[in-house]
């Protein structure tokens, strides 16, 4: 096992400084996660792999390491480490990351927020990812955002706002004409009537043409 061969490691700043050296200490970190040793494998990142990646001049590489430490820290617990490892992604001047790994960073920068409690944060980010996605046309990034905002304010019990980014969703879908993204937003619609509103004849409206969509979804796909 790799686990028993970890103190013979010299310290990092006796290694060449190398994508060969931080490739074998990523795979190091890895085999460490997959065999349970999850301590020494966050160790991996903070003792070795994230000084290494300071080094070296590789923007791209800086970013995805500081990325992968934040994403293992954030599933055991450590959520102030993961948040101050993604907002130094986040708030980085020269921000070369694609589009996949950037909707990593805001989603799981988003969890950060709300499970230390900073929501003016969560919101101001998914406002500024929200115009992001306007400026790259990502209409399934929109919806994404739009459905956590609405979900967000509703926790909140805030409902003209969360019934404004519903709407909102809803005109994008008929903007694009997304049928089957329409038919789980008049769901939503059709359940706020219901249970916030109490108009029960407009949530059974909404919820008829959602299964209607539904329906014809269906049939389309079974034909």
């Amino acid at each position: 096992e790799i686990f028993p061969l970890m103190r013979f490691l010299p310290a990092h700043h006796e290694l060449p400084v190398s994508h060969f050296v931080l490739n074998s200490f990523k795979r190091m970190a890895y085999s460490l996660q997959q065999s349970g040793y999850f301590n020494a494998s966050l160790g991996m990142y903070r003792d070795y792999i994230i000084p290494l990646v300071n080094q070296l001049n590789d923007t791209d590489e800086l970013l995805k390491q500081h990325m992968d430490y934040a994403s293992a820290l954030l599933r055991h617990g450590f959520v102030l480490d993961a948040l101050a490892n993604y907002e130094f992604v986040y708030n980085y001047p020269e921000n070369v990351l694609d589009e996949r790994w950037m909707s990593a960073l805001y989603n799981n920068l988003a969890i950060s927020y709300l499970n230390t409690g900073k929501f003016s944060q969560y919101i101001e980010l998914q406002l500024n990812a929200y115009d992001k996605a306007i400026e790259s046309n990502d209409i399934e990034f929109q919806f994404r955002i739009l459905r956590n905002l609405f979900i967000y304010h509703r926790r909140q019990n805030e409902h003209d706002l969360a019934l404004q980014y519903l709407n909102h969703a809803l005109a994008l879908a008929d903007e694009h004409s997304i049928t089957l993204e329409r038919a789980g937003i008049l769901t939503s619609l059709g359940v706020y009537q219901r249970e916030v509103v109490g108009d029960y004849y407009t949530s059974e409206q909404f919820l008829k043409e959602a299964l209607s969509i539904a329906m014809a979804g269906d049939q389309y796909i079974n034909q």
